[in-house]
């Protein structure tokens, strides 16, 4: 039930005395920010958090992981992360965890997609369940990925649900109109209606982009009338929008033409990391309670001063507000149970590039700024 993971939720914001009964806690500031040029965070009015919650919970038994894999399963109401690394340099995993907004599990099955890095998670509109798609795993004798499958997670199994448009790092949404997904990768875009991918077409004038980019964010608007996607990283890094409306991507138009400025892909890759591919890219999901696309981070030239911004369906609004550190292959996702959007592993960069140890915790977003959900380390 929501109230039930709300309670668990209650972050570093809950003092460790008892609070009042009824009160609405505030998350806690994680990096200030001010900006005479960003706009205040909304008012739009939050969930509370059930009443005399003591204490502060932990994220418990978080796996610490470069480039997972993660999304939320609506058959299960729990989020999902698959694979990912646990250093810069070790191989990419095939363990399958879940959360429940307190407490992760490691999940056992009895069929297991092939260790990934860098796989990425939709809600299939046809069949209503969770696939993963994309990543890389082995090589072959030339160095390039090996066909691994797409996987669809049936709540406590997967099984293997068809061939990836291309073995890659894939931005994925769901056109649910059209029944239908989007996949944009390196080699191009892609539409999977349920059986095969077909090339998606594009018509994308008064621009020099083309969709044969890397690092850009990708989100579906309410209800998903249309898929956004900013930025990316092809023959240069990217501050445009555009738009999938089921049949072709298109220029979207913004009123006013304010953008936030070009992000896309770490180029070159920071000191001390030798992932493949390129981390750092901007990542944006649809924020279902507030009925917005929200944008964070990518690697901009200003990489010390991450950003929040959010989408409205006809404009960007960048929004003064607490920020999380500056990630590298962490992944994004709305968890409708606590009424957030979730940032799950991945490393800060630090002064001079130098990446941290992969991170377990949690950063959550609930409209008026990101609060840490502080963990206890799983292998």
């Amino acid at each position: 039930m929501r109230h039930s993971r709300l309670w668990a939720l209650a972050l570093v914001a809950v003092a460790t005395a008892g609070c009042g009964k009824g009160a609405a806690k505030t998350p806690t500031p994680i990096v200030p920010f001010s900006s005479a040029t960003a706009t205040p965070a909304p008012t739009t009015p939050q969930p509370s958090w059930p009443p005399g919650v003591v204490g502060s919970p932990l994220s418990l038994n978080a796996p610490a992981r470069i480039l997972p894999a993660a999304g939320f399963d609506p058959v299960t109401k729990h989020l999902i992360l698959f694979g990912g690394k646990v250093s810069d340099t070790s191989p990419p995993r095939n363990d399958t965890w879940s959360w429940n907004g307190k407490e992760w599990s490691k999940v056992g099955t009895a069929h297991t997609p092939p260790a990934l890095v860098g796989a990425s998670m939709v809600v299939d509109p046809i069949s209503g369940k969770l696939l993963m798609l994309g990543g890389t795993g082995a090589v072959d004798a030339a160095g390039k990925p090996v066909p691994e499958g797409m996987w669809r997670w049936l709540g406590d199994d997967w099984e293997k649900a068809g061939e990836n448009p291309v073995q890659s790092r894939l931005n994925v949404a769901a056109d649910a109109p059209h029944k239908q997904i989007v996949a944009n990768a390196p080699g191009g875009s892609f539409v999977w209606n349920g059986t095969s991918w077909a090339a998606a077409a594009a018509n994308l004038t008064g621009t020099l982009r083309s969709m044969n980019i890397s690092g850009a964010a990708v989100a579906a608007e309410s209800g998903g009338r249309r898929i956004i996607e900013f930025g990316g990283t092809g023959s240069t890094t990217y501050s445009d929008t555009v738009a999938w409306d089921g049949g072709s991507w298109s220029t979207a138009r913004t009123s006013p033409p304010v953008t936030p400025t070009p992000r896309g892909v770490v180029t070159p890759t920071p000191p001390g990391l030798s992932t493949e591919p390129p981390p750092g890219e901007a990542r944006a999901v649809f924020d279902g309670w507030r009925n917005q696309i929200l944008l964070v981070g990518g690697y901009i030239e200003d990489r010390d001063t991450p950003s929040t911004w959010v989408w409205n369906g006809a404009r960007w609004n960048r929004l003064r507000v607490n920020e999380p550190p500056l990630l590298i292959g962490a992944v994004m996702v709305y968890d409708p149970e606590v009424a957030g959007v979730v940032i799950l592993g991945g490393q800060v960069i630090h002064n001079g590039g130098v990446p941290s140890d992969p991170l377990s915790a949690v950063y959550l977003w609930r409209g008026a700024g990101w609060s840490l959900v502080p963990s206890r380390t799983a292998s």
